[in-house]
């Protein structure tokens, strides 16, 4: 939930501060993912090794699914 504040409130003055546009939206979309991963890494969330561990195991059994369908 901090994290989600500290994302949110930088977001939300350049949203009111900046004409929306096509860039400006994605710039704040960018800025949001970043800030909201810089806390998370910097609150250290004990959830955030079960993330860590389920994108290892995701990723690795995704690799293995590609290679299955490489070899057929």
């Amino acid at each position: 939930m901090i994290a989600g504040i500290i994302m949110f409130i930088p977001v939300l003055k350049i949203n009111t501060s900046v004409k929306i546009n096509i860039l400006s939206l994605f710039l704040e979309v960018l800025l949001g993912i970043i800030l909201y991963f810089v806390s998370l890494l910097v609150l250290k969330p004990t959830n955030l090794k079960e993330i860590k561990k389920f994108l290892n195991e995701f990723t690795k059994n995704l690799l293995n699914s590609t290679k299955r369908i490489i070899l057929f």
